[in-house]
């Protein structure tokens, strides 16, 4: 392998890491170099999401990587993709405006699923949800950029968020800004 070619849009990751990582393996030569495992090692990476690694004839290794877009930030410093994936533990820096989601681990993706879900319907009203909070019990609560804050519980979730958000059309709309909080239980 004499070129070692990597392309991507770089923010948090760094051409001259991926190259350090990549080294190694590019020194088996182009026929013999595990692609997959340099892809698996690459991809193991905080921040990388995918990448992709192909020979080029006559020398040239090509490697195309995607960095992972944080969605939501779990817990007090977890990030999140938007499948859900927990992809950074402890992170140095999360960004203020990212939601807050909680729940015990191992429900990432139900949460994070739960959120979207609740961002949908309310952006169609001019809100957002800040906070999802699955408890260990299996309570749900959110609170919207206005300050409101919702308990729905365990049972009926579902139900329940239908049944809040039609009271929020019909009642609660113009009393947003002065009311604390809806126990929807």
């Amino acid at each position: 392998i004499e070129t070692i070619v990597i392309n991507g849009a770089f923010q948090r990751v760094s051409p001259i890491q991926l190259e350090a990582m990549v080294e190694p393996y590019a020194r088996a030569g182009f026929v013999d170099i595990d692609l997959a495992a340099t892809r698996r090692d690459l991809t193991a990476l905080p921040w990388v999401a995918r990448a992709e690694v192909r020979r080029k004839w006559p020398g040239t290794l090509e490697i195309r990587v995607q960095e992972e877009a944080p969605v939501a930030c779990w817990g007090e410093r977890g990030l999140l993709n938007a499948a859900g994936e927990l992809f950074l533990t402890d992170a140095d820096h999360v960004p203020a405006e990212l939601p807050r989601l909680r729940g015990p681990a191992g429900t990432e993706a139900q949460v994070t699923a739960r959120y979207f879900s609740l961002q949908e319907q309310l952006e169609h009203r001019g809100m957002a949800a800040v906070t999802v909070t699955l408890d260990a019990r299996g309570a749900w609560t959110f609170q919207t950029n206005s300050g409101l804050q919702v308990r729905l519980g365990a049972n009926s979730v579902d139900a329940r968020i239908e049944r809040f958000f039609s009271v929020l059309d019909s009642t609660l709309s113009h009393l947003v800004g002065e009311v604390q909080y809806v126990d929807m239980r």
